[in-house]
């Protein structure tokens, strides 16, 4: 499968960094807020399906969260690790998980469905 973000050299140009964090905090505050209601401050095993340069993953992990990211394209999993020194990254399909049932205590995904090319597909990622 031809991967186009392994085609865009610099995909972080394409947000400024002002409204890129902006957001990245805004999605990642929600988040936040449900772990904590969930997990009181006990480190958690969390997974971000689709997790692109890693934006999310860092402030979850400097949070103290346990964050793993998976996303197909391996130059934003390059920009990831560079990105979110505190978490771990790996290539792979949020239609085919690289990991066992129960690796995680919780998982999400954002900017990615609308990504997939079927109802059928983005059905597939929501239920892993």
């Amino acid at each position: 499968m031809d991967n186009h973000f392994d085609q865009i050299d610099d995909y972080d140009a394409e947000i400024p960094e002002h409204m890129r964090n902006y957001f990245a905090k805004r999605k990642t505050g929600f988040i936040l807020k449900e772990l904590r209601k969930k997990f009181g401050r006990k480190s958690v095993a969390v997974l971000d399906a689709g997790c692109g340069t890693g934006w999310h993953c860092k402030i979850l992990s400097e949070k103290r969260y346990n964050v793993f990211g998976v996303d197909l394209s391996k130059n934003q999993i390059a920009r990831a690790k560079k990105n979110s020194p505190l978490g771990s990254f790996t290539v792979g399909s949020v239609l085919s998980l690289p990991f066992n049932d129960n690796t995680f205590d919780v998982s999400y995904i954002i900017n990615t469905v609308h990504h997939l090319t079927s109802l059928k597909e983005q059905k597939n990622a929501i239920s892993r």
